[in-house]
């Protein structure tokens, strides 16, 4: 019988390392807060009547109000005026 017997060899089983919990402080989000600016802005579109632009540009010369930028709502445009 024991000539019969294979000779088995011993594998070494590689060793598992503990998981190692480490806790990560993740960055504190700033709540949102809604623009200072949602009133103080004038928008005016690129299609409005010559008179509609008269007035803003004589607000622009007083210096009440100055362009701030302007954007592209679809296919129209418009200027928006920040009241100074």
């Amino acid at each position: 019988m024991d000539s019969e017997r294979k000779r088995v060899e011993k594998k070494e089983i590689p060793k598992v390392l503990p998981r190692v919990r480490t806790e990560v402080e993740l960055p504190v989000e700033k709540p949102k807060t809604k623009s200072n600016y949602s009133n103080k802005f004038i928008r005016i579109a690129q299609d409005s009547s010559r008179e509609e632009f008269r007035v803003i540009s004589d607000r622009v010369a007083k210096k009440e109000i100055s362009l701030a930028y302007y954007a592209i709502d679809n296919d129209k445009g418009y200027h928006y005026y920040l009241i100074n």
